[in-house]
């Protein structure tokens, strides 16, 4: 299998709400080349594209499709990463756009309290959003 053979499974409901209505508003490339010799299956993906979408109801915003690979979010979980790697992913700075837009949508949303970031990564959002006012 490569990038141009893919297969994927249609995301035909929103995770949250249930509704079927979608607007695409991101086109994205799969990058899983660090999975090359730990599971070269699900590192095929990289360079197969598809869209976010966004549920009209709810504005939750989930993938189009996701890869019909048997245990794919198992496997996505399960990386090896170095010490080294895990460090430097905190130290950068290339994602707190990101993290910084969801606490304000976050902020907007809900009232003060508690959060829980599941499938934390590295944990920099969390920390992104300890240090916030």
């Amino acid at each position: 299998m490569t990038a141009d053979t893919a297969v994927f499974s249609p995301v035909e409901r929103c995770w949250v709400c249930r509704h079927k209505g979608f607007g695409r508003f991101h086109e994205l490339a799969f990058d899983l080349s660090a999975f090359e010799r730990q599971d070269p299956e699900l590192a095929a993906y990289t360079g197969a594209r598809l869209w976010l979408q966004r549920c009209r109801r709810c504005g939750f915003a989930q993938p189009e499709a996701l890869p019909a690979l048997d245990r794919y979010f198992e496997r996505m979980y399960d990386q090896q990463w170095s010490e080294d790697w895990i460090a430097s992913e905190f130290d950068s700075r290339s994602k707190d756009p990101i993290f910084l837009g969801i606490l304000r949508d976050l902020r907007r949303r809900v009232s003060p309290g508690r959060l829980l970031d599941v499938g934390a990564h590295v944990g920099k959002f969390v920390a992104l959003a300890a240090s916030q006012p």
